[in-house]
């Protein structure tokens, strides 16, 4: 085979593996939720729905007294003097929660949690300032 007409047919090779991996790559990405039909050929939605807004205005108990124990463990403070002063819905900046040490690595992609605060019921300014995923996964003393 002459050395011109063998790399024309590289070429041509190469060509069609960069057209087919495109090809391939984007219809994965055009097709994240297929449409589907029910029988009568009518549109039906994908039958899970993504969930794209807070349904849940407050932790659940679970988290709560997770934070409440671990502040207790921390601090020496007897866990029946401690509550929860205030907590809010928030979306961390990666998976450290915001935090992260020196030479720490964390995954690079929002989190959905809580910053939630926690006071002893003394008389006493001492506050302790937690942020958690949503699951309570991951706890993280802020102060």
């Amino acid at each position: 085979m002459a050395p011109a007409k063998a790399l024309q047919q590289l070429i041509l090779i190469g060509i069609g593996i960069i057209v087919f991996g495109l090809g391939y790559v984007a219809g994965r990405q055009a097709i994240a939720c297929p449409p589907t039909t029910d029988l009568a050929g009518n549109a039906t939605p994908p039958a899970v729905q993504p969930d794209m807004t807070p349904t849940s205005t407050s932790p659940p108990d679970a988290l709560i007294n997770q934070v409440l124990e671990t502040t207790a463990a921390a601090s020496n403070v007897p866990l029946a003097e401690l509550s929860v002063v205030r907590y809010s819905r928030e979306t961390w900046p990666d998976g450290c929660l915001g935090l992260a040490e020196p030479d720490e690595l964390c995954t690079q992609a929002l989190v959905e949690g809580w910053l939630i605060q926690v006071s002893p019921d003394r008389e006493t300014d001492k506050t302790w300032t937690y942020r958690t995923d949503l699951s309570g996964d991951r706890i993280r003393l802020a102060d």
